[in-house]
C-alpha cells in the first residue's frame, strides 16, 4: 500500500480481511477477495500479494501505512500463530475509531462555523469599527489622554497579550521536553493527562493485555516475553518495556514493582499474575478483561465527546462578550467624556 491510507481505509481493509480468514479462506485468497469486493483497495491490496510472493511477511507489506502500535501488533500475532485474531481486534477498533472521529468532526462543525463568522466580524469590527470610535473618542475630548492603568481596552489587550505568551512559553517548553524522551516516559505523561489520561489508560489496558493474551497462549513466561520484546525496534514502547523489565528482574525485583511503576500498565494485571492460574487460563482471562477494557474505552468516549459541543459553545460565548467589551467600553468612555 502506499504510504498515505487513511484511517477509513484501515478500517475497511482490516475489517474485510477478518471476515475473509473466519471464513475459511487463506491469506492470499482472503487478499483477493477483498481487492474484488472493494475496488478503493485493489492497488493497495495487489502491491501487498506482490510482496508476500517475494518472501516478505504480512506484517512487512503492511509496515509503511500504518502505525508503530499497528505493526508491532500484527507482527507479534504474526509469529506466534494468531493473525487471525489480531487482524480481527484491529479491524473492530479501527473501524470503531474511525466512527468516533467521524462523530467529532461533525460535533465540531457547527461550532467551528460560529468560530469563522465571529472571526469575520471581529476582523471586521477591528478595521472599521474601532477606527470610527477612535476618532469619536478624540473629537469628544482631544486634550485628555487615558493612563494605561485606567484605560479598559488597553487592559484587556495587555491580559490577552500576556496569556498568549504564557501558552507559548509553556507549550514550547513541554514540546523541548518530549522531545528528549523515553517512549515508557512519555507514556506516563500521556496517562497522567487530564481528562484524556483516563481514556488513554483505558486504551492501554486494551492494547497491552490482548498482547499478553495471545503471548500466553502461545506458552511464553514472564522471562521469554522479556527476551522476545527486546527483538523489536530500540526506539519502540514494546523493546524498552522489555529491557526495562528484563533488568528488573535480574536485579531482584518482583514483576509487581514493574507494573506498579508504570500508571499506563493496568494494575489488574497483579490479579491475574497472582492467581495461580496457568498460562491457557490467564490467556483467556486477560482476553476478557482486554475485550472490558475495550468497551469502556468506547463508553469513556462517548462521555468526552458528548463535551465537546458545550465546551466549544463556551468559548465562543467568551469571544462574543469580548467582542461587546470592546465596542461598548470604548463607548463608555467617550460618553464619561462628554458629561
Amino acid at each position: 500500500m502506499g504510504k498515505k491510507v487513511t484511517l477509513k481505509e484501515q478500517a475497511a481493509f482490516f475489517t474485510s480481511l477478518a471476515d475473509m480468514l473466519q471464513a475459511g479462506f487463506s491469506l492470499k485468497k482472503s487478499l483477493l477477495n477483498v481487492k474484488l469486493l472493494d475496488p478503493k483497495l485493489q492497488n493497495k491490496v495487489e502491491k501487498i500479494i506482490t510482496q508476500l510472493s517475494l518472501g516478505a511477511t504480512f506484517s512487512q507489506t503492511v509496515e509503511p501505512w500504518v502505525s508503530k502500535q499497528t505493526y508491532f501488533q500484527i507482527k507479534m500475532a504474526e509469529q506466534h500463530g494468531n493473525l487471525e485474531q489480531a487482524i480481527k481486534e484491529l479491524g473492530k477498533f479501527l473501524f470503531r475509531l474511525n466512527e468516533q472521529l467521524q462523530k467529532l468532526k461533525g460535533l465540531l462543525l457547527y461550532p467551528l462555523m460560529l468560530l469563522v463568522l465571529l472571526a469575520g466580524l471581529c476582523t471586521s469590527i477591528k478595521i472599521w469599527l474601532v477606527p470610527k470610535l477612535t476618532a469619536f473618542s478624540n473629537v469628544v475630548d482631544p486634550g485628555q489622554s487615558v493612563p494605561f492603568f485606567k484605560d479598559p481596552v488597553h487592559l484587556v489587550k495587555g491580559a490577552i497579550t500576556i496569556c498568549l505568551l504564557a501558552v507559548i512559553m509553556y507549550l514550547s517548553k513541554v514540546i523541548h521536553w518530549w522531545v528528549k524522551q523515553k517512549s515508557l516516559t512519555r507514556h506516563v505523561w500521556y496517562a497522567q493527562l487530564p481528562i484524556l489520561g483516563q481514556l488513554y489508560r483505558l486504551y492501554c489496558a486494551y492494547i497491552i493485555t490482548f498482547d499478553l493474551s495471545l503471548l500466553f497462549q502461545c506458552g511464553l513466561d514472564i522471562q521469554q516475553i522479556c527476551l522476545y520484546l527486546r527483538d523489536f525496534k530500540k526506539n519502540s514502547i514494546y523493546y524498552q518495556l522489555g529491557y526495562e523489565l528484563d533488568a528488573a528482574l535480574n536485579q531482584g525485583s518482583e514483576v509487581e514493582d514493574f507494573i506498579l511503576r508504570y500508571s499506563f500498565i493496568p494494575h489488574e494485571l497483579l490479579f491475574f499474575l497472582n492467581n495461580g492460574d496457568t498460562k491457557e487460563e490467564m490467556s483467556k482471562e486477560l482476553a476478557i478483561f482486554s475485550q472490558n477494557s475495550y468497551r469502556n474505552l468506547l463508553r469513556g468516549s462517548e462521555r468526552l465527546l458528548t463535551w465537546v459541543q458545550p465546551l466549544l459553545f463556551l468559548v465562543i460565548a467568551a469571544i462574543i462578550i469580548g467582542t461587546y467589551l470592546a465596542i461598548l467600553l470604548p463607548l463608555y468612555s467617550s460618553i464619561g467624556g462628554i458629561y
